[in-house]
């Protein structure tokens, strides 16, 4: 699935517009996150927890010849459950083992991240993050101070600004409000009713761009369920309405999961063919994590447009032709 620039074009327009009336909700996930050296993605962790514990799917793998671990791809392919009880099992094992580990794989870092100054130039109402990192609010960028930081309801009960950087799953700077294991999950609504109820607020009358998230992230889904619990509640949402937006960066999208998203108001933006801005920095060195720059910078800058629509002008004039030589441009 591949969207067309015009499409891309409109989706923009809608991010724009919504900043500017202060209804777009960022949502920042790990993917964003890794684009900076040396930050891992959750698969990453998750890999470095299994390895503290020994911990191996091939150990009941059903197809395992001799010698076969070296070469398998799907070895670290970690299923949502053991995405949340390998760090559980660590921690039941060894408190200081778990968070050590949190420390060493997530570098301490407050570097001026290109992506994190690309979303800030888009000024949203508020920036939401499952990231442990300090990437988005050590940014040097003049919007910054307009936001503050939230890990714990009570940074709610005492802000004095109107913007916020949610830090929903805790910091790493503070290791005990980190949201990772398995029972942290169960018990996020008792520990975090305030955050959880203002999030589900956002949701009800704002655009929610999600960054960094892959289409089988548990954030993700538990978003949704959010998300269905509201449509329940004597029609709070409009079925027709889209609620959210979930950017990708694959060259190909299964179906079934995006049929699954859009059921749940949830519209897939596929951002693979996205052309790319002249001015991308240095720092920036993968296509996956310049093309996210690049779209995010137009959201932010409308005279940035110029070169998806003549890209899209010039596919459409190729279709009236059956066959376009060197002459025709």
């Amino acid at each position: 699935m591949f969207m067309r620039n015009g499409e891309l074009l409109d989706n923009i327009s809608l991010f724009r517009e919504k900043a500017e009336q202060g209804k777009l909700v960022i949502f920042v996930g790990a993917g964003v996150s890794c684009n900076v050296d040396g930050m891992p993605s959750w698969n990453t962790l998750i890999q470095n927890m299994a390895k503290a514990i020994s911990y191996s799917r091939c150990n009941s793998c059903r197809h395992k010849v001799e010698n076969c671990e070296g070469t398998c791809l799907l070895k670290n392919d970690f299923s949502t459950d053991e995405f949340l009880k390998i760090p559980q099992h660590v921690f039941n094992k060894d408190r200081e083992l778990y968070n050590r580990i949190l420390g060493e794989s997530i570098p301490d870092v407050t570097v001026d991240a290109p992506l994190s100054s690309a979303i800030l130039d888009i000024n949203p109402a508020h920036i939401i993050t499952t990231n442990y990192d300090q990437l988005i609010e050590s940014s040097k960028n003049i919007f910054c101070e307009q936001y503050q930081v939230i890990v714990h309801d009570k940074d709610l009960l005492n802000a004095d600004k109107g913007k916020y950087i949610i830090k929903m799953h805790g910091d790493l700077s503070e290791p005990s409000s980190v949201v990772l294991k398995e029972q942290d999950y169960l018990d996020y609504s008792q520990k975090h009713v305030l955050i959880e109820l203002f999030i589900k607020s956002l949701l009800t009358d704002h655009i929610v761009l999600f960054l960094g998230y892959s289409l089988n992230d548990y954030n993700i889904k538990l978003i949704l369920s959010w998300l269905n619990y509201m449509r329940s509640q004597n029609g709070a949402l409009d079925d027709n309405r889209k609620v959210g937006y979930l950017i990708l960066d694959q060259k190909i999208v299964d179906d079934t999961q995006l049929s699954y998203f859009n059921s749940n108001n949830i519209e897939v933006i596929n951002i693979n063919s996205m052309p790319l801005i002249q001015e991308i920095p240095t720092d920036l060195s993968n296509e996956i994590g310049k093309r996210l720059y690049s779209f995010l910078r137009v959201i932010a800058n409308p005279a940035l447009e110029e070169n998806l629509s003549s890209i899209d002008n010039a596919v459409k004039f190729m279709f009236r032709f059956s066959f376009v030589s060197y002459e025709n441009f």
